[in-house]
């Protein structure tokens, strides 16, 4: 009889087993017919169909482990990889790939605005992981346990179909990647990346700056990178836009109208803006050019970093230690700053070091109106209406559904974020410091992309592939109280050349007393120059394995904002 119960007990237990991991297989991969469908089986059928079967059939044998340790070691992580997979596909519209696992290590900082902004997309995919991971600790039957010593170490066969996934993505650059397994391609992503670094030939030592040819008269070089806030959006740059706080101020600086960013994400842009990237050659100069820092103090300007997003010295944007070495001054919030109240308390700080008497370098980088947008603003300094209710983007009806983020309450919660974020902050400073010696350059990371769908994903920016020009679209204003570099930006603001975050760093450099000679032969033209370039921003920035980064015009003339 004991025997009896033992054994319904046993086949329950492999029942609910079975049924937890046959429904996460489906559940998680319905979208699969339809990337094979886009891809046109460009890859091999036989390595798909050897990846698909060791997948399943180890991720089985590793839920008949005999230790529950183990079960639930491999369940974390198998788990893990499906829910970062899962999650990317439902807020994106698209597959995770190799390349956005790189660019999403450096949006860990961003964690819990994410949950806050794209929670019910997470949730969904929490929900579909948990079958695998119950599907994997339930118990095992004890009359498994006499199965042959080998089976002890099943779980390391998981190895091979991981390896497959690298092997795919290494030797065809990723794009057959998209209907494999969600709980183990990210982990194949994640070893084909370390694999590929540690393959990389050495990379030559960082160049070192010249010393500059002239001591120039401005003490103080500002630039004030602010976040996510599209420049065509602007009361600056459109009639009835965003108030900004700049209009009454431009009489002492330019404004160069819509700029293209960098890239499309925020660490590829403070990163390439940081060590002067170069069209043709950026990965590369990132890892091996000198940093703004470093010409600064080679200048005889003090560095200083004035941090609006993180606390207690923690590092992002891919800042490393030996970057921050080169900054004198690392000024943070504290952890009680709220969210709305940081660019304000940034105003106060920025204004204490510009009233300083020494030659200061310094970076802005401004908490902004990173996603979500409720909570960037106090409801005293509401504007536009009607705005969202709440901070998820599928708590108002419309949000996420038919026009998607075309949805005018969720625009109008971004709108409201900027003029308190970005025109309160410059509301507040301008009014009260001189800018005598003074060159002060205003801009953002990134714009944001309000077009998407149900079925297109949700990005507001990041967007890999083509990427839609908002995103990349961004504001470009210079102002300063010194006669002859107000005379000197005035007149390039007649030319004609469209500008971009690539002309920023050499104006930067000239400002700090380079030779124009140099900075012409080793950078970008300058907003000095006649012809700057072409103004296109980058997505897919960080390209491995063949693939060729992609570039993107921004908006060329801005559109009223009426709803």
């Amino acid at each position: 009889m004991k025997f009896c119960q033992r054994l319904i007990t046993s086949m329950w237990w492999l029942l609910g087993k079975a049924v937890a991991l046959l429904l996460f297989f489906i559940l998680a991969h319905r979208q699969v017919p339809s990337f094979i469908e886009a891809s046109g089986w460009n890859g091999g059928v036989v390595g798909f169909f050897l990846i698909w079967l060791t997948a399943v059939l180890f991720t089985v044998l590793a839920a008949l482990h005999p230790k529950w340790g183990v079960r639930l070691a491999v369940a974390a992580v198998l788990s893990l990889s499906a829910g970062n997979a899962l999650s990317y596909l439902y807020i994106t519209g698209f597959p995770l790939n190799a390349i956005e696992v790189e660019r999403l290590f450096q949006d860990i900082g961003f964690l819990d605005e994410t949950l806050e902004f794209y929670g019910g997309f997470i949730l969904k995919a929490v929900s579909i992981v948990a079958l695998l991971f119950i599907g994997i600790v339930l118990p095992v039957p004890t009359s498994f346990g006499h199965w042959p010593r080998w089976r002890h170490w099943s779980p390391l066969l998981l190895l091979l179909p991981v390896t497959g996934v690298g092997a795919v993505v290494y030797f065809d650059g990723g794009g057959d990647s998209d209907a494999l397994p969600v709980n183990v391609s990210p982990l194949g992503f994640v070893g084909v990346l370390i694999a590929d670094e540690i393959s990389q030939a050495r990379i030559p030592e960082r160049l070192t700056p010249p010393p500059p040819a002239t001591q120039t008269a401005l003490e103080k070089i500002v630039v004030v990178m602010d976040e996510s806030v599209r420049g065509d959006w602007l009361d600056i740059n459109t009639a009835d836009g965003i108030p900004t706080g700049l209009i009454p101020y431009l009489h002492t600086g330019v404004n160069f109208g819509l700029g293209a960013s960098f890239a499309n994400c925020s660490a590829a842009s403070n990163l390439s803006f940081r060590y002067a990237a170069r069209r043709d050659s950026f990965l590369l100069d990132i890892k091996t050019r000198p940093s703004l820092w470093a010409f600064a103090k080679k200048a005889g300007y003090k560095t200083v970093y004035l941090d609006g997003q993180r606390t207690n010295r923690e590092l992002q944007n891919f800042m490393t230690a030996q970057e921050l070495s080169e900054i004198d001054e690392l000024i943070q919030h504290d952890d009680e700053t709220i969210a709305r109240d940081k660019d304000i308390v940034l105003v106060e700080k920025l204004r204490a070091l510009l009233q300083r008497p020494e030659r200061l370098f310094i970076y802005v980088n401004k908490n902004g109106v990173h996603f979500p947008y409720e909570g960037k603003y106090p409801p005293e300094a509401t504007i536009f209406t009607p705005h969202m209710q709440g901070k998820g983007i599928n708590v108002n009806e419309g949000n996420q559904y038919g026009d998607g983020f075309g949805n005018e309450a969720f625009r109008n919660s971004y709108r409201n974020a900027v003029a308190w974020n970005t025109g309160e902050f410059f509301k507040r400073l301008l009014p009260t410091v001189s800018l005598d010696n003074t060159l002060l350059l205003f801009t953002s990371d990134h714009g944001q992309n309000f077009t998407k769908t149900q079925a297109t994903g949700f990005l507001t920016h990041c967007t890999t592939g083509p990427a839609p020009a908002p995103e990349g679209t961004v504001p470009i204003v210079a102002l300063t109280g010194d006669a002859e570099w107000l005379q000197r930006l005035r007149t390039a603001a007649e030319y004609q050349s469209p500008v971009s975050h690539w002309n920023l760093p050499p104006t930067l450099l000239l400002a700090m007393g380079y030779a124009p000679d140099f900075v012409a032969s080793e950078y970008e033209p300058s907003l000095l120059e006649r012809e700057r370039g072409k103004a296109e921003f980058v997505s897919t920035f960080f390209v491995r394995f063949g693939l060729e980064p992609v570039w993107n015009q921004p908006v060329q003339k801005p559109v009223p904002l009426a709803p």
